[in-house]
């Protein structure tokens, strides 16, 4: 999550300056002039600032005037005032205000970049995390039964639309944990008959899968005192998922290749062949081709089954998904328990930098454990305790300093530079704000081509 902020000052070259520089950090920001347009803003219903970067002195209304209006209209939203007034009257003025901090516009940019890391970690203790308008994409999500709002998860949620209407079987692939049950329910129009899920991974340590799938015939072996009926079969024109299809046995898949080729099947001990009409959709996780490489998956199965392929990513891929998935299975803990709690900010965040290798299944777990676990209406950081300290540990703190802009274009390198030198007194002094020494300052304007 891109944090956003808001700058106030009537100094339009520093205005500029600072935008660069921040958006160059990660963050999103946005500007206003004067005291009474950014007022304005946070006013906005759909403002939700990390924190507010004032300048101090300013025509009209002051840094220490807006900063008071500021915390009438959000008592929690840390302020810091960005002044080259230093004086002690200054200083106690804007403390005075409700400021976090105050930081002289000539220091180095290091300390604006850890003033606001802080700001914004106090903003993260104290919001709370809430429900957003639902989008376009988590609408489309909503339609087959999942929860998420990322570009990824949408172009998955068009292709099961789209494959549902069709009859050929489908190889969904991705990590255990990401969903690909419910997206194989997606695939199975509502108007078709019986929907049927088998873990073929409960079957690994015998040959019982055969049975399930295909069905025997009394006095195939011992035990088969009665004709059974297999599921290929039973099913008729349903739909059956079979999971973890990589776990099926040597004889097993060649016996489905078989059927899926024929659409027909035999019963174990029979001889008769019986058409079947269901259509299969298989899913495994995504190293299965390095399987086929060994010999330990049929290669013509294999491509059988990804007539159609949906491959699902994994939660790490799409943290953006997290928030909406972590209020979904809330709401789905307080129906069971009667009981109602609200996350902070800075944990939904926490989650979004833990890699989480048991996907969805995974956070809920780790959601259940919290709702059973916290005392508190709000969990917070202080929550995430024994083996959930794991996220947390994860998480990583952006650490930005000028060389991040040799990932940006060389435009912007150059504007940022240009605006930093028309805005200080000296070359000395807009290296001091850089962070970085006046010869390095030399060397960056020839190399940059900057002339000022």
């Amino acid at each position: 999550m891109k944090y956003r902020i808001l700058t106030i000052d009537d100094d339009v070259e520093n205005l500029q300056a600072n935008k660069i520089f921040l958006e160059a950090c990660e963050y999103s920001v946005d500007v206003a002039t004067n005291g009474h347009d950014g007022l304005k803003l946070i006013q906005n219903a759909f403002s939700d600032y990390a924190a507010v970067l004032l300048d101090y002195r300013m025509p009209g209304m002051s840094g220490a005037e807006t900063a008071l209006k500021i915390k009438e209209i959000n008592p929690d939203l840390p302020i810091l005032m960005y002044s080259c007034d230093d004086s002690g009257d200054t200083i106690k003025q804007s403390y005075r205000s409700g400021i976090e901090d105050f930081i002289d516009k000539d220091e180095s940019r290091d300390k604006l970049k850890l003033a606001l890391e802080l700001a914004c970690k106090k903003y993260e203790e104290m919001k709370v995390s809430k429900p957003a308008s639902p989008t376009e994409n988590q609408k489309l999500l909503e339609t087959i039964g999942m929860i998420g709002c990322s570009e990824s998860m949408a172009e998955v949620a068009k292709s099961a639309l789209k494959y549902a209407t069709l009859g050929s079987p489908v190889l969904l692939t991705g990590e255990t944990g990401v969903g690909k049950e419910l997206i194989a329910r997606a695939l199975h129009p509502k108007s078709m008959n019986s929907f049927y899920g088998l873990n073929c991974a409960s079957f690994a340590q015998n040959n019982l899968i055969e049975s399930e799938l295909f069905g025997y015939e009394k006095g195939a072996f011992t035990g088969a005192d009665n004709r059974k009926i297999g599921m290929l079969e039973s099913i008729g024109d349903g739909t059956i998922f079979l999971d973890e299809i990589h776990h099926l046995t040597p004889q097993a898949q060649a016996t489905l290749l078989r059927a899926l080729c024929e659409k027909k099947i035999r019963r174990i001990g029979g001889l008769q062949e019986i058409p079947i009409t269901c259509r299969i959709i298989a899913a495994t996780k995504p190293e299965i081709t390095s399987l086929i490489q060994k010999g330990q998956f049929l290669a013509d199965l294999y491509y059988r089954l990804k007539v159609l392929t949906i491959e699902v990513p994994a939660l790490r891929d799409r943290p953006e998904d997290i928030e909406p998935l972590v209020h979904h299975f809330c709401r789905l803990i307080e129906n069971e328990t009667k009981t109602k709690k609200e996350f902070r900010l800075n944990v939904i965040r926490s989650f979004e930098e833990y890699s989480w290798p048991g996907n969805i299944r995974e956070l809920e777990g780790v959601i259940r454990q919290l709702f059973a676990s916290s005392k508190d209406y709000y969990i917070g950081a202080e929550d995430l305790k024994g083996n959930i300290k794991e996220i947390l540990n994860h998480s990583n703190n952006r650490v930005t300093a000028l060389d991040t802009f040799d990932r940006k274009q060389l435009r912007q390198r150059r504007d940022y530079i240009s605006t930093i030198l028309r805005s200080s007194r000296s070359k000395r002094q807009a290296a001091d704000r850089l962070g970085i020494n006046e010869s390095t300052l030399r060397g960056l304007m020839n190399n940059l081509e900057i002339r000022i």
